[in-house]
């Protein structure tokens, strides 16, 4: 009633024989090219997920240290402007920043010391504006690299 051809295949896939009906080399050559785009793609799939969970955890860290810390009180801030504006800063405190672009503006008007982290490492992005205005007297800061400013620093006289 049915016929049952004979196929032989030697290059497909690199397998050496396929000997049987059509529909077992079907099968084999479905089988077969799963096999290896399955394996590659759950390769691919597991990749993006170890990156994706250690992207997570980097982030996760940065934010549950804070990037902007008031050595004096122990507070970590999401900013430098909340640092300098919070209520418990005074006058003598040390505010260190950890490394990142800071896309902010801000006015120091007390008498504080901000120490970024580095240089090269540690960006004020001014956007366009005045990046600091310092009004105190006795403010120190270093470790900063300033873009993207009208001026960097306005320094106006508190007296």
């Amino acid at each position: 009633m049915g016929e049952n051809r004979m196929i032989i295949r030697l290059q497909d896939y690199g397998m050496s024989n396929i000997v049987g009906d059509e529909k077992m080399a079907e099968q084999s050559r479905f089988e077969t090219g799963r096999g290896h785009k399955g394996a590659l793609l759950t390769l691919l799939v597991i990749a993006f997920a170890v990156i994706a969970f250690v992207l997570i955890i980097c982030v996760m860290d940065v934010e549950a240290a804070g990037p902007v810390h008031n050595v004096n009180t122990g507070e970590d801030f999401a900013s430098i402007k909340a640092a300098i504006d919070s209520t418990n800063t005074t006058n003598g405190h040390t505010i260190t920043v950890a490394p990142g672009i800071y896309a902010e503006r801000f006015t120091v008007n007390k008498v504080l010391t901000l120490l970024g982290a580095d240089r090269a490492t540690t960006i004020l992005n001014g956007t366009g504006g005045n990046c600091v205005s310092i009004t105190a007297n006795w403010v120190n800061m270093s470790g900063f690299n300033v873009t993207y400013s009208r001026n960097a620093v306005a320094i106006t006289s508190s007296t």
